[in-house]
C-alpha cells in the first residue's frame, strides 16, 4: 500500500524533486503524514475530517483534488508582470508545469525595455506550450494592476481563462518575503497536478475567480478593507457597483489568480487609465491598487459566478468562501489578552464594540429608532431624519483642519440651520440621541473584568475613541465603568485628534504602551504601523459575519425594531470576543442560552404581530391551544405584563386536541365520513383506535389494512360501515365531557370576540371548535395554509407564512416540527375528558415523547424565550417603539432560527438535539424527529381508555 501510495504522490507532483520540494513545506501543516492522509482520502474518494461537527460544511463546501486526464478547448492567458526582473527563472520554472497551450504576456518597467530581446529568448526556449509570447515595457504606475488593467486591455481579456501572476518581494516588510512569493506559486502553478485541477474546476464548474489559501504570514485582520474605504468608494463608483467596504473581503492576498474572463467584466468594461494610478512611490496600503486587489470576489459573484479558495497543501478547494486565516482568532482566548497586558503599565483601550457595545446590528440604527420617535412626537416634519444626521455630520467633518473634530453640539447647531427646527425640538433630538445610547449600550463582560483587574493592579488605563460625544457624555453612558480613579478619557471631539486619521497615534504613540480595539483599521494597522503593540477583539457585527456555522448574510433591509430583535442574540451570543474559540463556530453550551438568541426573537415576533391583531379586532378572549399553546400563554402574559396592558385581555389555555375535538363534534354519520378529509397514513385497526377509540377485532380483514387519507376516503368508509354507530355513541359521551370543560373555562354555545392562537396550521382544531360551540372564532397562528383554511370555511391569519400546502419545502416542514417541539407542553396529548365519580373531569392523555429529563431542557429553553421577552419589551418600551406597532421582518425574527436549522449539530449538542421530537399519532401514528428521514412507528400495544396509550420506546437519537 505504501509503495503504491508513494508512487501516487511522485506522479500527482509531476516528479521526485517537486515531491522533496512539497513535503519540505508540509512542516507548516500538519506534516508529511497529513499529506498522505489527504491524498489517500482523496484516492479513496472521500475527506477525512478531524472534526465531526464541520465534516458535513467540508463535504458540501469542498472539493478535493483529483488525478485528471484534461484537454482544455479554451483559450488561457497568462500575465506575469515582471518588475524584479531576477525573478524571471523561477517564474519560469513554474510556467513549465503548464501542459495545456496558452498565450504569454510579460510586462516590464519602461525603463528595462533593453532587456525585451532577452526575456523573449529565455522563456521561448523554455517554455515549449507558449503559443505565443509578447514582451512589452509599460510605465511603472498602477504596480501590477495598471500593466493588466491598462496595457494589456484587449489582449489578455481576448482569452477565456485568465492567470495573473507577479514577482512579489514585498521589501516594504524588511525583508524579501520569499516564502509568501512561493506560496501564492505553489498554489497556483505548483505542479501539472495542481494546474489541471484548477483548470479543470474552471471548466466544469461554475467557478471564476480562483485564489491562493492566505498565507500563514498574513495577519487574519488585513482580510478587511483596512485604509481602503476611500479608494473603494471611488472604485464603486467607476465600476458602477455596490461593493462592501465593511466586510472581510474574499481576494488573493498578494494579487495572484486565476479567473474566467467573464467573471470580472467590469474591470475591463471600464477602460482604466493609466492616470487612475498613483505615480510612485505609493503607501502600502489606501490606494485604488489595494481596493482592487479586494473587489476580485464581490465582481465574480455580482456577475453570478462563484469563487474557489486553493488549499494546494490538503488539496482541495474550498468554494463559496475564503478561510481568511481566521483560525488565528478563534485560536484566542481571554488568558491571551491578560498574558498581552503583563508587561505593560499603560493599557489603551478603544470603547465602542471594545469595552461596550450598542444592542443593534449598526451604530447608525440609533438613528432610524430617532426616526420613528420623531415622527410620532414631532409635529414638524423633517424628512430622512437618518441621512440629515449622517450627512450633516460628514460635511462638518469634511470641513474641519487637522487636529480637529467635530462634536454633537456642532451637529445639531448645524441640523438647525438646514432643518428649520426650532430650539427645544433640536434639543429635544440632540437628548434623544444621549438618552438612547445609554438605553442600548452594553458592557462586554469578559473585557470589563479585565479593566477591573488592571485597575486592582495599578495599572493606568485610557479609554481613546473616535467620537462626537463628549467625555462628560461618556462617563453617563458607560455608568459604574468609570468610577474608578486609574483612568482617563481621550475622546476626538475634545482632543481633536483621530485614530482614523493617524495623528491621534503620532500624538500619544510615547505615553500609550500597547492598545487593544477592535477596528481593523484605527485600532490595528495604524498602531502596526507606528509599532504599537496592539491586541484585536472581534466586535459582535464582526463575529456574526465571520461565524462559520451561520451561512446565510443577514437580511439587506434592517429597520429600527429589527436592529433591536437582532441586537439583542448577538449580544448574547457575541459580546465575549472569544464565544467561537477553536473553530469559529456558533455553539450554544447552554439551552438558556440557545432559547434566547434563537427562539426568543421569533417568539417576540409572534407576540407583538398577536398583539397588534388583537387590538384591531376587539377581541376580547384568546385561547392559546395545547399543547404547542403552553410556553406561548405565559410568554404572551409576560409581555402584557411588563407592557403594563395586563387585565385588557382575558387569557386562558384550552385543553384541546385534533383528537379531543374532532370526536366531540361527531354527530352523525355524515360528520365522521367528513372528518375522513383529514390526513392519515397508518393501519386500519391503528386509524380506528387513534381517531374514534374503537378496538376492532383482530380477526376483521382489514385490521392490518394500510390506508392513506384522503386519497382512500371511499375505501376507508367501506371499512368503517360496522363501526359507525359504535363511533357515534363514543362521541357523543366525549362531546357531552367536552362541553363540560369548555363551561369551566368560560366558553359556552354563543360566545363572542373570541379567538384561538396555535402554531399552525390549517385550522382543524378551530373549525371544529366552532362548530363544538357554535360561534364564529378568529385564528391566529404562526403558519397557516390558506388553502386549507378557506375549505375549513374559518377566518385565520399566519403570522410568518401564509402558504400553499402542496408547495412546501422540506425545509419549511423541518422548521414546523422543530416550533412543535420546542413548544410542547409537559404533559401528554389530550385524548379526551371522562367524568369520574364525583362529577369532576378528568382528561385522558397520550403518554409524552419526551422524558422528564428532555423536558427539564425544554423548560431552559423557554427560560432564555423569557428572558428574551423581557428584555427586547424593556426596549421597545423605552425607546418608545412600542407605540409605532412597527412589527419586525419576518427574516429578521428567525434569522438566528433559520440558521440554526440548517446546521442543528453544530450549534447544541445531543442532550438538545434529543429534545426535538413530535407526536404525529393522530396523523401518522409516529414520532417525527426532524432533520432524519427515519420515521419511527409506535407500537400497537395499548391499554384502556382511561389511562391512554403505553409509552413508545423511541430509539436513542
Amino acid at each position: 500500500m505504501i509503495p503504491l501510495l508513494m508512487a501516487r504522490i511522485i506522479r500527482s507532483n509531476g516528479g521526485f524533486i517537486p515531491t522533496v520540494y512539497k513535503v519540505m513545506r508540509m512542516r507548516r501543516s500538519g506534516g508529511i503524514l497529513w499529506y498522505v492522509k489527504i491524498l489517500y482520502a482523496n484516492h479513496a474518494g472521500f475527506i477525512s475530517s478531524c472534526d465531526n461537527k464541520q465534516k458535513n460544511r467540508i463535504e458540501k463546501n469542498c472539493i478535493p483534488f483529483r488525478k485528471l486526464n484534461l484537454t482544455v478547448n479554451k483559450k488561457i492567458g497568462i500575465h506575469v508582470h515582471l518588475y524584479y526582473l531576477d525573478l524571471l527563472d523561477e517564474i519560469i520554472y513554474y510556467l513549465t508545469n503548464i501542459k495545456h497551450r496558452y498565450n504569454l504576456f510579460i510586462t516590464i518597467p519602461s525603463e528595462r525595455r533593453s532587456t525585451v530581446a532577452d526575456i523573449y529568448k529565455k522563456t521561448k526556449s523554455k517554455l515549449i506550450y507558449a503559443e505565443r509570447i509578447e514582451v512589452l515595457p509599460v510605465e511603472n504606475r498602477g504596480r501590477n494592476f495598471g500593466p493588466f488593467l491598462v496595457a494589456l486591455r484587449g489582449k489578455i481579456d481576448r482569452n477565456e481563462y485568465i492567470l495573473h501572476i507577479h514577482s512579489k518581494k514585498s521589501l516594504y516588510s524588511g525583508k524579501e518575503q520569499f516564502a509568501w512569493r512561493r506560496h501564492v506559486y505553489d498554489s497556483l502553478l505548483g505542479s501539472p497536478y495542481v494546474i489541471d485541477n484548477i483548470l479543470w474546476l474552471l471548466e466544469n464548474s461554475n467557478v471564476g475567480y480562483i485564489a491562493p489559501k492566505s498565507s500563514d504570514i498574513i495577519p487574519y485582520w488585513a482580510h478587511s478593507w483596512l485604509s481602503n474605504t476611500q479608494s473603494g468608494a471611488l472604485l464603486s463608483e467607476k465600476l458602477m457597483m455596490s461593493l462592501d467596504l465593511h466586510s472581510y473581503a474574499d481576494f488573493s492576498v498578494g494579487s495572484m489568480f486565476w479567473c474566467k474572463k467573464s467573471a470580472i467584466k467590469q474591470l475591463f468594461d471600464v477602460c482604466f487609465q493609466l492616470e487612475d494610478f498613483p505615480q510612485e512611490p505609493i503607501p502600502n496600503d489606501g490606494t485604488i491598487c489595494h481596493a482592487i486587489e479586494r473587489c476580485f470576489g464581490q465582481i465574480t459573484k455580482f456577475n453570478g459566478f462563484e469563487i474557489a479558495e486553493v488549499d494546494v497543501e490538503r488539496e482541495v478547494f474550498n468554494i463559496g468562501s475564503f478561510s481568511k486565516n481566521l483560525s488565528q482568532y478563534w485560536k484566542k482566548t481571554i488568558k491571551d489578552l491578560v498574558e498581552f497586558t503583563y508587561p505593560y503599565k499603560t493599557i489603551s483601550f478603544d470603547i465602542y464594540d471594545t469595552v461596550v457595545t450598542r444592542i443593534l446590528v449598526e451604530p447608525d440604527d440609533i438613528f432610524k429608532i430617532m426616526q420613528e420617535v420623531i415622527d410620532s412626537h414631532i409635529k414638524a416634519k423633517i424628512g430622512d431624519f437618518v441621512k440629515l444626521r449622517k450627512t450633516t455630520e460628514t460635511i462638518l467633518r469634511a470641513k474641519i483642519k487637522r487636529n480637529n473634530d467635530v462634536n454633537i453640539d456642532q451637529i445639531y447647531s448645524r441640523i438647525a440651520v438646514v432643518s428649520g427646527l426650532n430650539t427645544l425640538e433640536v434639543k429635544y433630538l440632540m437628548d434623544l440621541e444621549i438618552s438612547l445610547e445609554k438605553i442600548l449600550v452594553r458592557p462586554r463582560q469578559v473585557i470589563l473584568q479585565l479593566i477591573y483587574n488592571l485597575i486592582e493592579q495599578g495599572k493606568r488605563i485610557i479609554f481613546s475613541s473616535d467620537m462626537y460625544l463628549t467625555t462628560s457624555h461618556l462617563k453617563q453612558i458607560m455608568g459604574p465603568l468609570l468610577s474608578a480613579e486609574n483612568f482617563e478619557i481621550k475622546v476626538s471631539s475634545e482632543t481633536g485628534l483621530r485614530k482614523d486619521r493617524g495623528d491621534y497615534w503620532d500624538n500619544f504613540k510615547n505615553e500609550i504602551e500597547c492598545h487593544i480595539g477592535d477596528n481593523e483599521h484605527s485600532d490595528i494597522q495604524l498602531c502596526v504601523d507606528r509599532k504599537i503593540p496592539t491586541f484585536h477583539v472581534m466586535s459582535p457585527k464582526r463575529m456574526l459575519e465571520l461565524c462559520n456555522n451561520l451561512q446565510e448574510p443577514l437580511p439587506p433591509r434592517i429597520s429600527a425594531i429589527d436592529s433591536i430583535i437582532l441586537g439583542l442574540s448577538m449580544y448574547k451570543i457575541f459580546s465575549d470576543p472569544f464565544a467561537l474559540h477553536d473553530h469559529g463556530d456558533l455553539f450554544f453550551k447552554k439551552p438558556n442560552d440557545f432559547g434566547y438568541a434563537v427562539i426568543g426573537p421569533l417568539v417576540f415576533t409572534f407576540m407583538l404581530w398577536l398583539h397588534k391583531h388583537i387590538k384591531e379586532n376587539n377581541i376580547n378572549k384568546i385561547a392559546f391551544l395545547s399543547r404547542e399553546g403552553f410556553y406561548l400563554e405565559k410568554m404572551y402574559k409576560k409581555f402584557l405584563i411588563l407592557s403594563h396592558e395586563h387585565g385588557a385581555i382575558e387569557v386562558i389555555y384550552l385543553e384541546c386536541s385534533r383528537r379531543a375535538v374532532v370526536m366531540a363534534s361527531l354527530e352523525n354519520s355524515q360528520d365522521v365520513y367528513e372528518s375522513l378529509d383529514i390526513p392519515y397514513n397508518s393501519t386500519f385497526s391503528n386509524l380506528m383506535f387513534s381517531r374514534y377509540g374503537i378496538e376492532i377485532n383482530k380477526n376483521d380483514r382489514n385490521y392490518l389494512e394500510e390506508v392513506s387519507l384522503p386519497q382512500q376516503k371511499e375505501k376507508v368508509k367501506n371499512m368503517m360501515i360496522p363501526y359507525i354507530n359504535e363511533i357515534i355513541e363514543k362521541a357523543s359521551v366525549e362531546r357531552n365531557a367536552y362541553l363540560k370543560y369548555l363551561n369551566s373555562v368560560n366558553l359556552q354555545k354563543g360566545c363572542q370576540k373570541f379567538a384561538v392562537v396555535d402554531i399552525g396550521y390549517s385550522g382543524t382544531m378551530q373549525k371544529y371548535l366552532q362548530k363544538i360551540i357554535d360561534s364564529e372564532i378568529l385564528g391566529y397562528y404562526m403558519y397557516c395554509f390558506p388553502d386549507n383554511i378557506n375549505k375549513n370555511n374559518i377566518i385565520a391569519k399566519g403570522c410568518f407564512g401564509e402558504m400553499n400546502r402542496e408547495a412546501i419545502s422540506k425545509e419549511t416542514t423541518i422548521k414546523t416540527q422543530i416550533l412543535e417541539a420546542i413548544m410542547t407542553a409537559p404533559t401528554g396529548q389530550l385524548v379526551k375528558f371522562i367524568n369520574i365519580d364525583d362529577g369532576k373531569l378528568q382528561p385522558v392523555r397520550n403518554d409524552h415523547v419526551l422524558t422528564s429529563e428532555e423536558m427539564k431542557i425544554i423548560d431552559e429553553i423557554w427560560n432564555g424565550v423569557e428572558q428574551y421577552i423581557e428584555d427586547a419589551t424593556k426596549l421597545i418600551l423605552n425607546t418608545e417603539l412600542i407605540k409605532s406597532e412597527v412589527i419586525p421582518s419576518k427574516d429578521v425574527a428567525m434569522y438566528f432560527f433559520n440558521q440554526f436549522c440548517l446546521d442543528p449539530r453544530s450549534m447544541v449538542d445531543d442532550n438538545v438535539m434529543r429534545v426535538f421530537k413530535v407526536d404525529d399519532r393522530y396523523v401518522s401514528n409516529r414520532t417525527l424527529i426532524p432533520f432524519s428521514e427515519r420515521l419511527n412507528r409506535i407500537g400497537d400495544r395499548r391499554r384502556s381508555e382511561a389511562i391512554g396509550y403505553l409509552p413508545a420506546q423511541w430509539p436513542t437519537l
